[in-house]
């Protein structure tokens, strides 16, 4: 592959991107400790009418007797796992993206697309792939881990997703402690038993929750979440187990031959700034209108993303 070193400076900037850098030196949207402040359930539920009551009662249960946690920490349920999430803002904040995050023990992935597929960026243990949109065709590299943050705790609500310059990926996915929270601030809420789906109100949002169909160790199969900034859905793949494809992205090696004669910038740490990771996380509302850099999408998405990787068998522990 054709590697060009330079002193990288982007020359645009996607103003109030909400989710896009977390390094130690960065400030991203996270309020206080992002690994404390666990949720606690009312002891009763007390909303307007009995089928809330007995939807939240349902609810609290799933809560109180299963373990919600997908995250790189030791209370995680799983030290493999791997589920997407799709966003969008209400603000014009670049495209709406699906984010995949795989975790295979210590190793981790993430992958930015938009909603068609399109690899806009990659990133794993120590390595970052973006499409540079300032320089049609070409791919920027540098050096940070995973993060991605959802969360709730006394503090509020806490979402960050993007890159870390640190030794390890960061993951942690805590849906108990935002059930938790959405159970004790709802107006309505329904169950309907053939499509093991809950819908719950609030004052300030709508989230629909739907239990997994089969003996998954996580119980949970669908999340969607809806409030006046954003809307995200989940989906939860595997858990337990990853495909091989996805065992794939923790290993950039297994597809760096594929990457030859792509032209590639490489960006040194101390130059990645705060902008860069922003942009890596942000998928430009013009990606891939000049052909080279769509030539580019076409390339790393058919690299990166097999064909029905969730259809594969399952890699060996």
């Amino acid at each position: 592959m054709a590697n060009l070193s330079r002193d990288y400076r982007s020359k645009r900037m996607r103003n109030g991107a909400l989710y896009f850098v977390a390094a130690a030196l960065f400030a991203g949207i996270i309020v206080a400790n992002p690994f404390s402040g666990a949720q606690t359930l009312p002891s009763t539920v007390s909303p307007a009418n009995a089928a809330t009551a007995a939807a939240l009662d349902l609810l609290k249960n799933v809560v109180e007797h299963h373990s919600l946690e997908m995250s790189t920490l030791p209370t995680s349920i799983a030290d493999r796992f791997c589920f997407e999430m799709t966003i969008n803002f209400t603000a014009n904040i670049g495209q709406p993206s699906r984010i995949l995050i795989i975790r295979d023990h210590d190793k981790a992935a993430l992958l930015v697309r938009t909603l068609s597929g399109g690899c806009y960026t990659y990133c794993t243990n120590g390595l970052v792939l973006t499409i540079d949109h300032d320089h049609p065709g070409y791919l920027m590299r540098t050096t940070a881990c995973p993060l991605f943050l959802l969360n709730k705790n006394e503090n509020g609500f806490q979402f960050n997703c993007g890159f870390d310059q640190v030794a390890a990926p960061t993951i942690k996915l805590a849906l108990s402690n935002l059930f938790a929270g959405m159970i004790s601030s709802a107006k309505v809420a329904t169950y309907d038993a053939a499509s093991r789906r809950f819908t719950v109100q609030t004052a300030h949002s709508l989230s629909t929750i739907e239990l997994s169909h089969d003996d998954s160790p996580f119980p949970i199969r669908s999340f969607t979440h809806q409030n006046k900034d954003f809307t995200m859905e989940f989906s939860f793949l595997s858990c337990g187990t990853i495909s091989r494809s996805y065992a794939m992205l923790v290993n950039p090696d297994s597809f760096e031959k594929s990457l030859a004669g792509i032209q590639i910038e490489n960006i040194a740490p101390a130059d990645s700034t705060p902008e860069t990771f922003s942009n890596a996380a942000t998928i430009p509302s013009d990606l891939g209108q000049d052909p080279a850099e769509q030539a580019l999408v076409t390339k790393l998405t058919e690299i990166l993303v097999p064909a029905n990787p969730a259809t594969q068998p399952a890699k060996n522990p």
